[in-house]
């Protein structure tokens, strides 16, 4: 477990939440110094980063050494408060009164920022933080099902109508992921060390051959970019899009009443 407290950052040991394995950082402003930490994150390579209250990211290596410290660009309307580090290591910071989110290299170089504020499909309200899930095909093929999508359609040939279906069904689909504590297929438990229960949730997620249960048909399954995706081929035609011979089981499974 992690505590941030003004100006320290403390690792605590699981066994005995009274002695820390470490601690690290003083209350100040120099590389290694921290107003009010806010967030931390842990990169691929054990190295973290931190955001504190003065709208500063600094990184550390695995033994609390400061590595580098970077100002956020904007601050006078507020400070963020989540901070996430991607499989490749670059950090993702949710800029959240700013209704945007600006990803920097580990060094602090600005790498690309997105977002308005909105409701609409690449807008934000106040974002707090990012995730990136490592099963992330399991919500994209439930999000395209429940908007109609076939799963190899170029994105550019989505209309307005399209592109608005799948925006709420991917929030519909994350909310109702969050709601079940997320999908377990092997390992994965939550820091109460129970499973997720949103398999029970799933339409077309590993259900191959299985009948629809909006249509009947039988779900198919197709590896795309070396992930699996599945879908049903008649609720999310494939208009205008190459199929692989193969993808689609044949036959069709018995209706639902």
């Amino acid at each position: 477990m992690t505590l941030l407290v003004l100006g320290l950052l403390a690792i605590q040991a699981c066994g005995d939440p009274a002695q820390p394995l470490a601690v690290w950082g003083r209350a100040g402003r120099e590389p290694g110094e921290m107003i009010y930490p806010r967030a931390l994150a842990k990169s691929p390579d054990g190295s973290f980063f931190v955001v504190d209250r003065a709208a500063r990211v600094q990184h550390f290596d695995s033994q609390g050494k400061p590595l580098n410290l970077w100002q956020m660009a904007e601050w006078s309307q507020g400070k963020p408060v989540g901070l996430t580090v991607n499989r490749d290591g670059n950090l993702w910071v949710p800029d959240t009164h700013y209704h945007r989110v600006i990803v920097f290299t580990p060094d602090g170089k600005e790498i690309k920022r997105f977002g308005t504020q909105g409701s609409g499909p690449g807008e934000f309200d106040l974002p707090t933080d990012v995730v990136f899930d490592t099963q992330g095909n399991i919500y994209v093929s439930e999000a395209l099902f429940r908007a109609g999508v076939h799963p190899r359609t170029p994105a550019a040939r989505l209309d307005e109508a399209a592109l608005r279906r799948l925006f709420k069904a991917v929030r519909a689909v994350l909310r109702l992921a969050i709601r079940h504590g997320g999908t377990t297929y092997l390992n994965f438990v939550n820091f109460w060390g129970q499973p997720g229960n949103f398999r029970r949730k799933l339409r077309v997620y590993q259900r191959t051959g299985e009948a629809c249960g909006r249509c009947g048909a039988s779900i198919a399954r197709e590896a795309i970019g070396g992930r699996s995706s599945h879908y049903c081929p008649e609720c999310q035609p494939a208009v205008g899009v190459r199929v692989r011979p193969g993808a689609r089981p044949s036959g069709r499974g018995p209706r639902r009443a």
